[in-house]
């Protein structure tokens, strides 16, 4: 408490002669030379739009279908589950791996296949159930790709 009380009082006196010098110096008066009227200025008037504009909505290359990992707690672990929508008609394979470490155990589990599915659709590629004691840690990745290359990739962490 003492110590504190010390580290107060020097700041005090501290702050009380930085305050002390700052005013003798701003003690003189100035005086300022009076100021030139302003001059006014009329408003540029900028070019008129031109009656039609051309507009050319922006298009993006999107993936035909979105995926997910998800999870979900059950009496035995966690259920994880690769997912796809499809947004139109696509012939696509996926590639799913899941990878548990940590409480002295690993474990690695991978699914792949071809599927289907037609537009507005979902589907669940592949799915497992494992134990999962505290300390574990978890990461399942999802790739669907087509003939012409990867599609979507995903990847979870638990």
């Amino acid at each position: 408490m003492l110590k504190r009380s010390v580290s107060l009082i020097a700041l005090a006196a501290l702050l009380t002669t930085a305050c002390t010098a700052a005013a003798a110096t701003n003690t003189a008066i100035t005086t300022q030379a009076p100021l030139a009227p302003v001059a006014m200025v009329e408003p540029a008037m900028a070019a008129p739009a031109p009656a039609e504009a051309a507009f050319t909505p922006a298009t993006y290359d999107s993936a035909p279908l979105t995926c997910e990992v998800r999870s979900r707690r059950t009496s035995n672990g966690v259920l994880i589950q690769a997912r796809a929508f499809a947004d139109r008609d696509i012939d696509a394979s996926y590639d799913l791996r899941i990878v548990k470490s940590g409480g002295g155990n690993s474990s690695e589990v991978s699914q792949s296949g071809d599927f289907s599915l037609d537009a507005g659709s979902s589907a669940t590629l592949g799915e497992n159930e494992m134990s999962f004691e505290r300390g574990s840690h978890l990461r399942a990745y999802l790739t669907i790709s087509d003939a012409r290359g990867e599609l979507c990739q995903r990847t979870f962490r638990l």
